[in-house]
Order: C-alpha cells, then sequence, then structure tokens
C-alpha cells in the first residue's frame, strides 16, 4: 500500500541520483497521473531540470515530445511501467462530467479514492513497476515529491505540518472559506476523514513544503536551440484581428464537450453568435450547426501562450487549478463553469475574490452565457480585481519554477532531511496537544476537586463550632 501512495496518490515524485550538484543531477523523474493538463504541468518541470544541464530520465504514461536541444539530456522509458495503468483509464475513458457535477462531495471523495487505489493495485502488480520500485529501494536516492494540486490532506501523514479545516476547505466542497459552525464541522469531518497559493488563504507550512504554483506559466529565457512553443498562424491572425477583444473557451483536457451534449453547445453558439467579440474554442466534436462569423473554433490550443495575447479580454472555463493559476498569472477574468473535484471551491473562491462569474451547467441557457459574458466584459470591477491579484500572484521573491529547481538542488546537497519538520514523527494526539489538553484537564479537574473538597471541609468544620457555641450559650441562659 506505501508503494501505491506514492506512485499515484502523492501524484508525482523526482527520485534524484546521489551526486553533488557542482555536477549534473541525474534524476529519475516519475510522471504516474494519466492526465494530459497534468502532463503539461509536468513538461515545464523537465524543460526547467534540462536548461540547468542536468540529465533527466522520464518514466510517464504520455510520450514526451521534447525533440530540440533540451532533449539531448532527456531519456524516456516507454517500458509497461503504466500499461496496466492506461487500461484502467480507458476502461472508465467515457466518464460523463454533466453526472459528476450532481454527485455530493462525499461520493466524489469515496470514488476518486477509491479509484486511485485500484489504479495503484493495478500499477504495482506490473513486473516492470516492482522493477522499479526495487532500484529505488536499493539506491535510496534522495526523493522529492510534486503535486499540481491543491494541499492534499494525505500529505500531512507523509511529509508532516498541520492542517486548518477552520481555514482552508476540503477541495471537493463547493464553498469558499467555512464560515458558520455547520460548514467548520462538515470541513473538519471530511478532512479527517482523508484528512495554491493566491486563491487559498495563507497557512504556515513545514519548511519541507514549498508553494510552486505558476511553474505551468512562468516565462522563461529560452536556450539556444530550444524551440520556443507558440501559436499557429490561423490562430494568431484570429487574435490580431479582434478590434472588439476575444474571450477563450476551453474545459481543459479532461470536460469533453460530447458529454455536455449537443443542445447545450446550441444554445451557447446561439449565445456566441450575438457577440461583437471574436470567441476561440477548443471543441473536441464536430457539430452540425452553423457556426458564426466571430467564432474560430480549434481541437487544441496552446492556452498559456493564447493568454497572453493583447486582445483576450476573458475565458471560459471549469475551473481547473492550472487553467486558473494560467488565468490569474496572465490577469485574465473568468466565466467558471465547475463539474467535479476541486473545480467547484475554486469558482467559489474565484467568485468570493470578484474575478470570477460562476455559470452552472443545470441552467445554461442563452440568458445565462449572454449574462455572464456581458456582465465580465462591462463590469470594470473584475479587471481591476484580477489585476490586484495577478500582481499579487506574481510578487514573490523567487519564480516558481526557480524555486522547485532549487528545491530538488537543495535535497541532494542535504540529503539528511534537514527541512523535515518532527511533526512527521508525531501522532495525532500529539500534534494537536490533545495530550497535553488533557493533562491540563485533569490538574484543573484535580484542582477544583481539592478546592471544592477544601470548602466542603472549612464548611463543616465552622458549622460544628458554629453549633458548639450555639449550644453553650443556650445552656447558660437557661441556667
Amino acid at each position: 500500500m506505501s508503494s501505491c501512495f506514492i506512485l499515484l496518490l502523492l501524484a508525482y515524485f523526482i527520485v534524484i541520483g546521489l551526486v553533488t550538484t557542482s555536477k549534473p543531477l541525474s534524476i529519475l523523474l516519475i510522471d504516474p497521473v494519466p492526465s494530459l493538463s497534468y502532463h503539461v504541468w509536468t513538461t515545464n518541470l523537465m524543460k526547467g531540470l534540462l536548461r540547468k544541464g542536468h540529465h533527466v530520465h522520464v518514466v510517464s504514461t504520455h510520450e514526451i515530445k521534447i525533440k530540440d536541444k533540451l532533449a539531448q539530456n532527456l531519456t524516456y522509458d516507454g517500458s509497461n511501467v503504466f500499461d496496466s495503468l492506461m487500461k484502467v483509464m480507458e476502461e472508465s475513458e467515457d466518464f460523463n462530467p454533466v453526472e459528476w457535477e450532481q454527485y455530493s462531495a462525499l461520493y466524489m471523495m469515496y470514488s476518486a479514492y477509491q479509484w486511485g487505489i485500484h489504479a495503484c493495485d493495478a500499477v504495482v502488480k506490473t513486473k516492470a513497476a516492482k522493477k522499479l520500485l526495487e532500484i529505488i529501494a536499493k539506491s535510496k536516492p534522495p526523493i522529492v515529491g510534486y503535486i499540481p494540486f491543491s494541499p492534499a490532506p494525505w500529505l500531512k501523514d507523509l511529509i508532516g505540518g498541520p492542517s486548518y479545516p477552520t481555514v482552508r476547505p476540503y477541495a471537493y466542497l463547493p464553498i469558499a472559506k467555512p464560515i458558520d459552525l455547520w460548514q467548520r464541522t462538515w470541513n473538519t469531518k471530511k478532512t479527517v476523514l482523508y484528512y495554491s497559493i493566491v486563491i487559498l488563504h495563507g497557512i504556515p507550512l513545514s519548511p519541507n513544503i514549498l508553494e510552486i504554483a505558476g511553474l505551468n506559466v512562468q516565462a522563461i529565457k529560452p536556450i539556444d536551440g530550444e524551440i520556443v512553443i507558440t501559436y499557429p498562424e490561423d490562430i494568431r491572425a484570429f487574435l490580431d484581428g479582434a478590434k472588439n477583444g476575444v474571450i477563450i473557451i476551453s474545459l481543459g483536457t479532461n470536460v469533453r464537450w460530447k458529454f455536455i451534449g449537443l443542445d447545450k453547445i446550441k444554445i451557447v453558439l446561439l449565445a456566441l453568435s450575438k457577440l461583437e467579440q471574436r470567441v476561440l474554442w477548443k471543441l473536441d466534436i464536430e457539430v452540425p450547426f452553423e457556426i458564426p462569423d466571430n467564432l474560430m473554433i480549434v481541437k487544441w490550443m496552446p492556452q498559456s501562450e493564447v493568454l497572453s495575447h493583447k486582445n483576450v479580454r476573458a475565458i471560459w472555463t471549469h475551473g481547473g487549478l492550472l487553467s486558473t493559476q494560467e488565468a490569474i498569472w496572465k490577469g485574465v477574468p473568468m466565466i467558471v463553469m465547475p463539474f467535479y473535484v476541486d473545480q467547484k471551491f475554486n469558482a467559489q473562491k474565484l467568485v468570493a475574490k470578484g474575478v470570477g462569474i460562476f455559470l452552472d451547467i443545470k441552467t445554461l441557457s442563452t440568458q445565462t452565457v449572454l449574462h455572464a459574458v456581458e456582465e465580465i466584459l462591462y463590469d470594470e470591477r473584475y479587471t481591476r480585481n484580477m489585476k490586484k491579484l495577478f500582481s499579487e500572484f506574481r510578487d514573490r521573491p523567487i519564480p516558481p519554477l526557480d524555486l522547485v529547481i532549487w528545491g530538488i538542488e537543495y535535497a541532494v546537497r542535504h540529503p539528511n532531511g534537514t527541512l523535515a519538520t518532527p511533526l512527521r514523527y508525531q501522532s495525532w494526539m500529539e500534534q494537536n496537544l490533545i495530550d497535553v489538553y488533557a493533562f491540563l484537564l485533569l490538574n484543573f479537574t484535580i484542582i477544583l476537586l481539592s478546592i471544592f473538597l477544601i470548602i466542603k471541609v472549612f464548611i463543616k468544620f465552622y458549622y460544628r463550632i458554629y453549633t458548639t457555641f450555639n449550644n453553650k450559650l443556650h445552656k447558660r441562659k437557661q441556667a
């Protein structure tokens, strides 16, 4: 089970060869989550390491498409480590996000957990995975875990550090911040069951945790011979010619319009045809409808690069964390139509910060789409608030990609875990001072009981003296 959690529930990890950082590092990078958006995020990390001259050997669910000069120090393991995992994915390939949108947070939490366990079990049973784990166990290199997701409760047991259920909501709950007693109790219950910067409330973190949100969108100066990714010429011409601005529609890599349905797509097309702005829509299916002149449909787009265009005024997205970070980094206001996992929480947080508008898939209509678009475009509060959030997000002492590379190199320079917090080795009772509070309560109770008994004895003593005195006085009067 521990191997299972290292491979999947932690999401990713990097195993580093034991060499000094005065020389290039030999890094084994394991990329086990079969999500294309996460893979794009990881590719940025790979490129950052390769630019520093490190050798990176990748074991991934996706083929690595780095073909330029950076690929000189890159090797890719196309073995069958994750073949069984991909088979699990194929079995669950056609999940319907509209159905997931209707599930409760508890059911989503349970389903995600069960899927993770099933996928882990499928992976660790393969010969290739067992061999890989044996190599790691034998060489015992430093391990740096990384996850392109908001802080997960189970990480607490792995790396240490307290949780803050009264401040940060559980990722599957559609609330911006636990406010009343009921929300705090419900959030704490879910956090105990399973236990990014800027859009989350700041909390103290242990020294071995680094927040690296924005790694996927940080502008990097390419090295000589590196191919710079940009958008195709037809997209460039479409964006350049948008005198009234452009709206981007992209629901990430996991939410598919074919499950949302042609009836909803027809509604969206009708609404878009009424706009004076141009719309660039990432749509995964062919539609049997007339396409408005102001609309360009693409199967895929380099979203981060497109958001950098000066004419982009808003993005309609699903509220995934990586898309959210891209929009904030580029300063683009958002229309958010969430479906599952952390998307509803992200949507509520963006709405609370005044940088996004919530669009409900269940009530999607021409009127709701037009209202959301017009409000995000013509209400200056959203642009003003996003500029403020954009400034806060980028204002940090070390850019996120530089920080994560420093963290990896630090782990090699100091392999004995000098940043590890003692909280990792403490029980839940010790971390939350339950034993201390219980001891203090016991002492307080003993003190109160002692005071009570002393007062009781004093009262009895006083009453006895008082009774004796009264009896003697009464006898003298009778005499």
